[in-house]
């Protein structure tokens, strides 16, 4: 475990243990079956099984994860075994704070949902998890427009909470409908189509719209070519740095339009990056959300010729220090910990 100088990190450590347990999904299990690797390579099994809502075993559907991580959000793949699936969780790898899962049926009309912290994984993992299928309580509708006028055929997400994002395309009508369960509350919607166009607001943002609706518009706006360029405290390029651009509009609404695939982005050997999803405003509010451990942002960036330039400084590598431990337990039962080292 290691605690960074100079900006603010959040360290994580994992550890499952597990001796005999009634009524565990592990219980008495070799230690190879539901655990594998070491250190930075550990990957821990979740095992769950997927039930319809009068709780028989399902069939035909789904099950899809994704980790919610500092660095990344990777997918973690499910493997399907009659109405029973297994996860593996890189629990040391990804900087990883909370995680969810989906069940959904292969016609999309029953789902259920699973969320949970780095704390909890372990007792999940213990326990196993059971997934209900049942036919989401809510429909929403958005309507995709530009210049008035319908989007056929465009990407629609929804934000709907930890980490969550529901997926679809307009009809020929430009409208997408999503169906919500009742614990998901719309935090943001976006859309963007394969020919440059793109839009978005948060629910958070301004001018204020009601989550709680369950009609909404989208507005898509055409994109221009933006180079960006990433300079070292030398003024040196920076090659291989991987960020994401989170754009708004401009001040005083900070209304950020969300990100998908296409904002994440890595600089070339030049140290530069050209973004195509750069929208044709006469004003933005953006930033770069970098996502890596050896530079951090140093001050604003400033627009020099046409190009946006963000400055860089290296984290203090030097100032971390080693932080080491050992759990003892006298205990033959279930046991594990958790640690988690903030440092600002």
């Amino acid at each position: 475990m290691l605690l960074h100088g100079n900006f603010c990190a959040v360290v994580v450590a994992s550890v499952l243990i597990v001796a005999g347990s009634s009524g565990s999904v592990i219980a008495d299990e070799p230690i190879a079956n539901w655990l594998r690797g070491a250190g930075k390579d550990v990957l821990i099994r979740l095992r769950g099984e997927v039930l319809e809502a009068d709780g028989q075993p399902a069939s035909d559907f789904q099950v899809t994860g994704r980790m919610n991580a500092v660095a990344s959000n990777p997918q973690i793949e499910a493997k399907v075994d009659g109405h029973r699936f297994e996860f593996w969780i890189p629990v040391n790898q990804s900087k990883w704070y909370s995680m969810w899962l989906k069940a959904a049926s292969t016609q999309g009309d029953r789902v259920a949902y699973q969320i949970f912290n780095t704390s909890e994984l372990r007792q999940l993992a213990i326990d196993g998890i059971k997934l209900t299928l049942r036919p989401p309580t809510r429909k929403v509708q958005i309507k995709v427009i530009e210049k008035d006028q319908p989007v056929a055929g465009a990407y629609v997400k929804a934000a709907v909470g930890f980490g969550i994002e529901l997926r679809t395309r307009t009809n020929a009508d430009g409208v997408a409908r999503f169906g919500l369960v009742p614990d998901q509350k719309l935090s943001g919607l976006m859309a963007w189509t394969d020919d440059f166009r793109i839009g978005g607001f948060g629910f958070d943002g301004k001018p204020a719209r009601d989550p709680d609706t369950d009609e909404h518009v989208v507005e898509l706006s055409r994109c221009r070519n933006q180079k960006l360029r990433f300079i070292d405290e030398n003024g040196s390029t920076v090659p291989g740095v991987d960020f994401v651009i989170q754009m708004a509009t401009a001040p005083p609404n900070y209304n950020f339009i969300g990100t998908n695939e296409y904002s994440s982005m890595t600089t070339d050997a030049a140290g530069e990056v050209i973004d195509k999803w750069f929208p044709e405003w006469d004003e933005h509010h953006f930033y770069a959300e970098l996502r890596s451990d050896r530079w951090i942002l140093n001050g604003d960036h400033r627009t020099i010729e046409d190009t946006v330039v963000f400055k860089l400084k290296k984290s203090k590598i030097a100032d971390r220090k080693r932080v080491t431990g050992r759990v003892v337990s006298t205990s033959t039962a279930v046991g594990g910990f958790f640690v988690r080292l903030d440092s600002f």
